[in-house]
């Protein structure tokens, strides 16, 4: 059965998004995670989006929590193009950090929390993140465990959390709001 069956089909157009390659896409279509997130919470924003541990979040509680975290990314210096590595588990503050990271126009890096340490050093490398957002109860699996420790000790980090390295600021502002829950955050020093 055609899954589009008594639906009206919406626009189809061909691209060539690289040389070699011609791709069938949706004409009428946002250009990009973040604006689709922007046109759900206009057109939805009462609700619900996501669901975990048996909290509730709203389309617009989830713009408001990515737009903070996005904030903080940005007040560290991540910029559009810069890579984000996110070593979480799957729970809600994965999705707050992934729309964030599209918020700002960087490139999200999901590794996953079973990696050990020689795939992480790899990963890692390979991407060159500029930033790496983790649980603080995955710190020991991260290839620069003693280099880590020392910056999050030094920034007063002991639960991985540290409210102050993000500076909060109205709403209204671009991406300049912030506030982190159970991940921690941390510059890479390399570029």
């Amino acid at each position: 059965m055609n899954p589009w069956q008594g639906y009206p089909v919406p626009a189809i157009r061909v691209e060539a998004p690289f040389p070699d390659r011609v791709v069938r896409a949706f004409a009428q279509r946002p250009a990009s995670v973040h604006a689709m997130l922007a046109q759900t919470v206009r057109e939805r924003g009462s609700h619900e989006a996501l669901v975990c541990e048996g909290r509730r979040w709203t389309y617009a509680e989830l713009d408001e929590q990515a737009c903070r975290i996005a904030g903080g990314l940005a007040a560290r210096g991540v910029a559009a193009g810069d890579r984000v590595a996110l070593f979480m588990a799957n729970r809600a503050e994965f999705v707050f950090v992934l729309f964030a990271v599209q918020r700002i126009g960087a490139i999200a890096v999901p590794i996953g929390v079973r990696e050990v340490r020689a795939g992480l050093a790899f990963l890692l490398n390979q991407c060159a993140a500029k930033a790496i957002v983790f649980d603080a109860d995955l710190l020991e699996r991260l290839v620069v465990v003693s280099l880590l420790k020392s910056h999050l000790e030094r920034e007063g980090v002991r639960d991985g959390l540290n409210r102050e390295l993000f500076r909060p600021v109205a709403r209204g502002e671009n991406l300049q709001d912030l506030g982190l829950y159970r991940p921690a955050f941390l510059e890479s020093r390399r570029r």
